[in-house]
């Protein structure tokens, strides 16, 4: 990675925080300095220009952003902002050619790369030198390469993201939009092929346990019809029990009645009987006497 001969420290005021670098330069340019604090580049940190005893500084406002150092260090480093990070660059990139800026300027450094909170994007610090020279691969590989090596804890999407950046930009034709797309090939399509996977597993299962249910609804629907027959029935059995039970309490209660009757009246032949027999008896006594 290319070092570039500068002091850079950190300068907060009242409402803002600023990165101030101070780059070993002879010649100011002009023309970069005037680009970078009186057009809007959007890719870029906001930049103001200050002269003290004829030593330019320049001052990059990053009040609410995110190093992508303190990023890396607090664990929030994962595939989709090393995507935001390196499809940032290559924005800005793309961007600064529209005011003859040159890429090489651009600073990579970890502790010199900022994120807003939401992590989607990335902005750099452009830095003018006396020599425009542009961005090599081999500075970008660097770059990766230094996230990669001191990253603790990394996500593995990361890791697949920068080797297949890496690797995209060590062959012969490989850019960096090239890369980027091959990064994103290889390290999202597996995360879409997992939940696509997890979607279909989801999708059949349901279809199955549907079709699970469909077949158990005939056999549901038999057995209800065979619960509700034998209850139809136990309340017949029941009912003719009761049935049978009233007739008989009935006959039995007749018969009591016929017997005690019976008895009655067999009583009160008997004693017509024996009422005659002495009659009888007596008449005939007195006959005889």
């Amino acid at each position: 990675m290319r070092t570039l001969e500068t002091e850079i420290i950190r300068k907060r005021n009242i409402s803002d925080s600023y990165r101030v670098i101070t780059p070993y330069v002879e010649d100011v340019k002009v023309f970069e300095v005037g680009m970078l604090t009186e057009c809007n580049i959007r890719s870029l940190l906001e930049m103001e220009a200050t002269v003290i005893s004829g030593v330019v500084s320049y001052n990059y406002k990053i009040s609410g952003l995110l190093s992508l150092d303190s990023i890396r260090k607090n664990g929030k480093l994962t595939g989709e902002v090393a995507d935001a990070l390196f499809k940032s660059l290559y924005a800005c990139f793309d961007e600064i050619a529209d005011y003859m800026l040159v890429p090489g300027n651009i600073l990579l450094n970890q502790s010199e790369v900022f994120f807003p909170d939401d992590l989607r994007r990335a902005y750099f610090l452009y830095v003018p030198q006396e020599e425009k020279v542009p961005m090599t691969n081999e500075e970008i590989i660097d770059f990766a390469e230094e996230i990669l090596n001191t990253a603790e804890n990394i996500d593995r999407e990361v890791i697949m993201y920068m080797y297949s950046l890496i690797c995209e930009l060590k062959e012969e034709n490989g850019t960096l939009k090239t890369a980027i797309e091959k990064a994103e090939r290889i390290t999202f399509k597996e995360t879409e092929d997992k939940e696509a996977k997890e979607k279909h597993t989801g999708e059949v299962k349901k279809i199955e346990e549907q079709a699970v249910g469909e077949v158990d609804d005939p056999i549901k629907e038999e057995i209800r019809k065979a619960d509700n027959k034998a209850r139809r029935k136990d309340r017949r059995k029941q009912k003719k029990k009761e049935i049978i039970s009233e007739r008989k309490k009935k006959l039995l209660e007749y018969m009591d009645f016929s017997l005690s009757k019976h008895d009655k009246f067999k009583e009160k032949k008997e004693e017509r009987f024996i009422e005659e027999d002495y009659d009888e008896k007596d008449s005939e006594f007195v006959y005889l006497a």
